[in-house]
């Protein structure tokens, strides 16, 4: 029961990179719920609002946010998709690729002073 409770939301995310490689991370954040009445539990069950939700309520929706009191992590998690998280990894990712690039062209650029050098 959600009802007076916290509960965890998780969400792995994976990456496959244009090489082949792939990354992936889970997103964590905890929901919070008041103290709901059973009436109201009832009527928001009527509404339908929790029939196509995979929790049973959809955080980015009235009906639903009204009944939790606090979240400790990532929103967008809790709607399906950690964006935050994902940027971040995708930041990464693209640092490492830099870092990579800019690796093998000064080895490129010390082979080529080498041969340089050798032909003298």
């Amino acid at each position: 029961m959600l009802s007076g409770n916290t509960h965890k939301v998780l969400t792995s995310v994976c990456l496959i990179l244009k090489s082949g490689e792939t990354q992936s991370f889970l997103s964590s954040s905890d929901v919070t719920f008041a103290k709901i009445p059973i009436e109201c539990i009832k009527a928001y069950v009527d509404s339908g609002e929790p029939m196509d939700k995979a929790g049973g309520y959809g955080i980015q929706e009235a009906r639903g946010s009204s009944f939790i009191s606090g979240i400790n992590g990532c929103y967008w998690n809790v709607t399906g998709f950690p964006v935050h998280d994902f940027c971040v990894k995708i930041l990464e990712i693209n640092h490492k690729l830099i870092k990579k690039k800019k690796k093998k062209k000064k080895k490129k650029k010390k082979k080529k002073k080498k041969k340089k050098s050798t032909l003298r």
